[in-house]
């Protein structure tokens, strides 16, 4: 299965996916057929100033979904939650897709119009992400800003190539989970998608406001795709931490261009963004994997458990082992 499009004011992307795939549309929502799979699309907000695509299914077939990079420069700024997303260019094969893939999981992604972007689902997998459109004036008219800091500047003024990456916080995966509701006896849906809407856009644009507010470097799209190889490549192995001379060789990139990008799109340094990284995996293994702080702390390629104990408690304020006991 592949669906490819490219994103306009006027676009509807439901109506496009279902004329693809041969799918009834019915209360703004196309089901996947059993052949097919199982799930649905919803576009639930169609205006030229605000769309709103929620994503949930699981296909039997592996799915690709392509998005091109826009023609002509318009208005419409693209926030994915739960990205998946990846830039299109340098993308080799469909290991490659799937790598980068997993590790763009759980972000959530804000791109100007002129980045394309390609998504491989396996077969048999649950897909879940939301994809919100909206206009420059339409971000501007809600925040009302009277001195954004440059990142988000850059988003407003919509006047240059841009790519951000945020990660999902448990106060936005909260209000993100609400958007799969079944509404269908809700007396007043509109407002309730638009309510949540609100809600992402403020808790998304405070986390952007909260980034040092540095100077917003020329970015094109190759650069994004090699920002996002290394970005893979950074949380293929925790284990191992980044050498910054020896990424830069890798990328072929200078080591203060590729610093410089990296914190501009992902918000920290390449080093801070491992350890955090680094320590949420600790924490989820403690918690998911039923693992021992040993057997956490040597896996992520600590030799000294003490210094673990240290890095971690330092990140969560507390220690691994009451970490592991109130999961």
């Amino acid at each position: 299965m592949k669906f490819e499009f490219t994103v306009h004011p006027t676009f509807n992307f439901l109506n496009s996916f279902a004329e693809t795939f041969d799918l009834k549309v019915t209360n703004k929502r196309a089901d996947i057929p059993k052949g097919l799979g199982r799930g649905y699309v919803k576009e639930l907000i169609t205006g030229e100033s605000l769309k709103l695509v929620i994503h949930n299914y699981r296909p039997k077939e592996d799915f690709y979904l392509k998005r091109g990079a826009a023609p002509q420069k318009h208005n419409l700024i693209s926030i994915v939650f739960n990205s998946y997303e990846v830039p299109t260019e340098n993308i080799k094969d469909k290991e490659q897709l799937v790598q980068f893939s997993n590790a763009n999981n759980a972000i959530i992604q804000v791109a100007s119009s002129s980045i394309g972007t390609e998504t491989f689902f396996q077969a048999n997998t649950d897909v879940r992400f939301v994809v919100i459109g909206m206009a420059q004036s339409e971000i501007d008219s809600l925040l009302q800003i009277e001195q954004p800091n440059k990142q988000v500047q850059t988003i407003l003024d919509n006047n240059t190539t841009f790519f951000f990456h945020e990660r999902m916080s448990p106060e936005i995966n909260r209000i993100y989970q609400q958007l799969f509701w079944n509404n269908e006896n809700d007396n007043l849906p509109n407002l309730f998608y638009h309510i949540k809407i609100q809600e992402l856009i403020y808790l998304l644009f405070n986390k952007l406001l909260g980034r040092e507010s540095a100077k917003q470097h020329a970015i094109n799209k190759n650069d994004v795709a090699t920002l996002n190889n290394l970005h893979a490549a950074l949380l293929e192995d925790l284990s191992i931490p980044p050498k910054i001379n020896e990424l830069a060789a890798t990328f072929g990139m200078s080591a203060t261009k590729m610093k410089q990008l990296f914190k501009q799109i992902y918000g920290d340094s390449i080093y801070n963004y491992y350890l955090k990284a680094r320590m949420e995996e600790a924490a989820f293994l403690l918690k998911q994997a039923n693992l021992s702080v040993s057997e956490v702390g040597y896996r992520l390629g600590y030799s000294n458990l003490s210094h673990f104990s240290r890095i971690f408690r330092k990140h969560f304020g507390t220690n691994p082992k009451k970490h592991f006991s109130v999961g």
